[in-house]
């Protein structure tokens, strides 16, 4: 399933894929990350043509969807009473934030705490990563708020990005290691939690304060996210079922039209192979006629 705008990522993953259950989560996230834009672009195409065309949009599939999906899409996902309701939500929650930012339909915060979990529980997809003060913020935090121009997404945006270095060059003078955790919440304010699991609280940024002890509400969140990972395991393989199910219907049909299409052409090979028969005994009982009415008259 697609629509031909595929963006091309490149995996470096250990040679051992099906047993590392990192590597296939993110393989997983990924595939469902392209599913969720495809399903998005496919509502866009919908919302486009019902509202500023002003045809029918049943008449009007997305690219390479069938009629019968496209309508089931329309009368039992987007009218449906539960996505109106995610849909008004989620209107609701966007024009709380401050300004936005370019990475996607998953939060800052969500992927932050990815960023945090690779740099420093995991070594296989990103070697490089060796700790919380490998994770570069700032760097991070540009990357993620600026457009393909290289502009800012909003003015606010540079404005915290600058405190963001001042407080890392003032850190670096003194000589005591500011946290990424710390500058988010000096920088953006305690109360977004932009590396979640840490809190809004304050807490000493000394020596001691390392990824080794993460606190309860890290943990919570952590298996939060692993059962998000978990749930979207199973859809996707529900996801996988379904469309085996559907292509075996699908083989099913085909063999049962086969037999029919069969089946007809063997009735009609010998209707007209009786037919072909029948014609061939009426010229020879004809000619029979025809032999013996000539010689009575002689």
């Amino acid at each position: 399933m697609g629509d031909g705008r595929w963006e091309m990522d490149k995996f470096k993953i250990s040679d051992d894929y099906y047993g590392n259950l990192v590597a296939q989560q993110a393989v997983h996230r990924k595939c469902y990350n392209i599913h969720r834009n495809w399903r998005h672009n496919m509502k866009l195409h919908y919302k486009h043509v019902k509202n500023v065309l002003h045809v029918d949009p049943y008449s009007h599939p997305y690219e390479h969807v069938t009629q019968e999906d496209w309508r089931h899409l329309i009368d039992d996902v987007w009218k449906s009473k539960e996505h109106k309701v995610r849909s008004k939500a989620g209107k609701k929650n966007r024009k709380k934030l401050e300004y936005n930012y370019c990475s996607g339909s998953r939060s800052f915060v969500a992927t932050m705490t990815i960023q945090w979990l690779y740099a420093n529980l995991n070594y296989t997809l990103q070697p490089e990563f060796n700790g919380s003060e490998n994770l570069k913020f700032p760097e991070f935090y540009k990357k993620t708020h600026t457009k393909k121009n290289k502009e800012w997404i909003d003015p606010i945006c540079a404005v915290k990005h600058s405190k963001m270095l001042s407080l890392r060059e003032e850190s670096s003078q003194s000589g005591v290691q500011l946290t990424s955790e710390e500058m988010s919440r000096q920088a953006l304010g305690k109360r977004k939690r932009y590396i979640l699991g840490f809190g809004d609280g304050p807490k000493p940024s000394s020596s001691s304060s390392t990824p080794s002890r993460v606190s309860q509400d890290h943990v919570g969140e952590l298996q939060k996210l692993k059962a998000e990972m978990e749930e979207m395991k199973m859809e996707r393989e529900m996801e996988r079922e379904e469309l085996r199910r559907q292509l075996e219907q699908e083989r099913r049909e085909r063999e049962e039209e086969q037999k029919q299409i069969a089946h007809l052409t063997s009735l009609v090979t010998e209707f007209l192979k009786e037919k072909t028969q029948t014609h061939k005994s009426s010229i020879h009982h004809d000619g029979a006629m025809y032999s013996t009415g000539g010689t009575n008259t002689r």
